[in-house]
């Protein structure tokens, strides 16, 4: 998510993070490597200054913790041992939970040139966990509340707004021609409700159905969710193989709300600060 940061804050926020002390800890040493599973699930879950830097554009502070996630699977009728054949002998499936630890990696930065304090939640994509939209709620929720601890007692007089809503940007990234559309979520002026994906690399808007509906309905949709990726060398600044993305999600629940909001965007792909 992103915030603005008021006229005559920026440098004493730049000197908050800056100035931050990496304490002494297991998860701090490690960096930037993760910790093996023995000390990892000695960890307390709370988030934890690993790393200060600086850019071109600002600064920032790397937080790591601990986190665990649930996992579902189904287990068919048909794959019963005999024990379970006799102890659930009418179930049709049994749904086995468990729960597995996983390191993040969060970032605070103060985009000077912006004025904004982004704040980048870690989102796990690995084979065994997908991360569910509650479980991202979290991760923005705990990484805002760490922002204004560590602010509060720095910056006297900085009240942080909501962050800027990503909701109105839809429609221009579905008007950005640099990049190809993967996702489209939107609705028509006859109230139809329309979910569009593409395979990475092929541009939604040029696929012959999409161009047939969208020039049907004269291309007035409004849209609810987009996600976007770009290919090509020229395309990154010369970064060969890279493909960043960025995914502003949504539902038509969102957009039938009298002041519909997207409060952060997703970004995956992004490998170097060219690609960024």
């Amino acid at each position: 998510s992103y915030h603005i940061v008021p006229d005559g804050f920026v440098q004493l926020v730049e000197s908050a993070i800056s100035l931050l002390r990496i304490p002494d800890s297991e998860i701090a040493r490690a960096y930037p490597l993760r910790l093996d599973d023995e000390a990892l699930n000695r960890d307390d879950g709370e988030l934890k200054p690993v790393r200060v830097f600086q850019d071109e554009f600002g600064w920032g502070v790397v937080l790591s913790r601990k986190r665990v996630f649930t996992i579902s699977e189904d287990i068919g009728s048909e794959n019963f041992n005999d024990a379970l054949k006799e102890q659930f002998p009418d179930a049709d499936k049994i749904v086995a939970v468990k729960s597995v630890a996983r390191q993040t990696f969060d970032t605070l930065y103060l985009n000077r040139r912006a004025g904004l304090l982004e704040m980048r939640a870690d989102i796990m994509r690995d084979a065994t966990v997908v991360q569910t939209s509650r479980q991202m709620d979290k991760s923005n929720t705990d990484l805002k509340a760490y922002s204004n601890r560590l602010l509060s007692g720095k910056v006297r007089g900085l009240l942080l707004d909501a962050p800027i809503n990503m909701f109105p940007l839809a429609a221009k990234v579905y008007a950005d021609k640099s990049g190809a559309i993967k996702r489209l979520g939107f609705v028509t002026e006859t109230d139809s409700v329309k979910r569009e994906t593409m395979k990475a690399g092929i541009d939604l808007r040029e696929e012959l159905f999409h161009k047939s509906g969208a020039s049907a309905i004269d291309h007035k949709m409004s849209i609810f969710e987009i996600a976007i990726q770009w290919h090509g060398e020229e395309a990154l600044g010369g970064v060969k193989g890279s493909k960043p993305e960025i995914h502003i999600p949504g539902t038509f629940r969102d957009y039938v709300n009298l002041n519909p909001r997207t409060d952060y965007i997703i970004v995956k792909g992004v490998r170097t600060f060219a690609d960024a």
